[in-house]
């Protein structure tokens, strides 16, 4: 008959058993040595755990292996669900997230695990245990139970106290991380509000300033359209004899001067190069602000 003892040994033993086991399967994955335990002997509590409740559970059902397939899938799940969720309260930190895997729940548990648990399961019960039960357990002395279990519980309790410690610290860690993330996402809309209101000002600024410069342009472009009819005019000889003293006399000093002829055309010229320039000018910057 087994004893409370019998089953914390179990515990300890299939806990070290799965540490191994998923060291060694990530550590291939990437190519270097990987603890996967929480703790920093080589121990996964969440085996131990399911190794002795699927042991005193399934037992039961040993002659029915669909049932400890699907008892041991149900049971598996439960355990991993919440130990999830302890160390996540505790720690402030997850160990494994299947949020990205199919039909998951709270990235806790998926579908692709459970029926890794329930093939577990039935290896467990009629391969593994059955094993190590007939080669290993059953040569321990009775006399040697109770020793064995209390070095392994003083080293286990040492370790468990150190690692929690570990993890409160993590904890804090974390809780300071995400506050400040908090005051840099507070920081930054903040900042960002700042700059769409004062580059909203700037834009109706420019807005305005360049419909007064249109209108300006405008205007000075019909002025400058008016003086260049009224100089082409002037250039030929007024044929009426009746024609205003100032426009004859502003006629005979442009006729008599050329180099004054050819110095005011040159200047309407370059002031319409200038205008046109500044019209250009204010397009670009229109198209770059928007």
């Amino acid at each position: 008959m087994k004893t409370v003892i019998d089953y914390v040994l179990y515990f300890f033993f299939y806990s070290a058993l799965g540490w191994l086991v998923e060291s060694i399967y990530c550590s291939v994955g990437e190519k270097k040595w990987i603890n996967r335990g929480f703790l920093t002997g080589p121990i996964c509590p969440i085996y131990g755990t399911g190794a002795v409740v699927l042991s005193v559970c399934l037992t039961p059902f040993k002659d029915k292996w669909y049932l400890v397939f699907i008892i041991g899938l149900i049971l598996a799940d439960i355990v991993e669900f919440i130990t999830s969720v302890i160390m996540e309260k505790l720690f402030h930190a997850r160990w494994w997230d299947y949020s990205d895997r199919f039909l998951n729940i709270q990235g806790r548990i998926c579908f692709r695990h459970s029926i890794y648990w329930g093939i577990a399961s039935l290896a467990f019960t009629y391969l593994v245990h059955p094993f190590f039960l007939n080669n290993i357990f059953v040569h321990l002395p009775d006399k040697y139970k109770t020793p064995l279990l209390t070095v392994i519980l003083v080293i286990f309790a040492f370790d468990l106290i150190n690692a929690v410690r570990a993890a409160m610290d993590i904890r804090k860690f974390m809780m300071k991380l995400t506050g400040l993330y908090d005051n840099i996402a507070s920081t930054i809309g903040e900042i960002r509000n700042n700059v769409e209101q004062r580059l909203e000002n700037v834009q109706n600024k420019i807005t305005k300033q360049g419909m007064k410069l249109a209108t300006w342009t405008a205007e000075v472009n019909q002025q400058l359209s008016d003086a260049r009819k009224k100089f082409d005019k002037m250039q030929k000889e007024p044929e009426n004899k009746d024609a205003g003293r100032e426009e004859k006399k502003i006629y005979r000093i442009l006729t008599r001067s050329s180099a004054l002829r050819d110095s005011a055309s040159r200047r309407m010229d370059y002031i319409q190069e200038i205008l046109d320039d500044i019209i250009a000018r204010i397009k670009d910057e229109d198209d770059e602000m928007y």
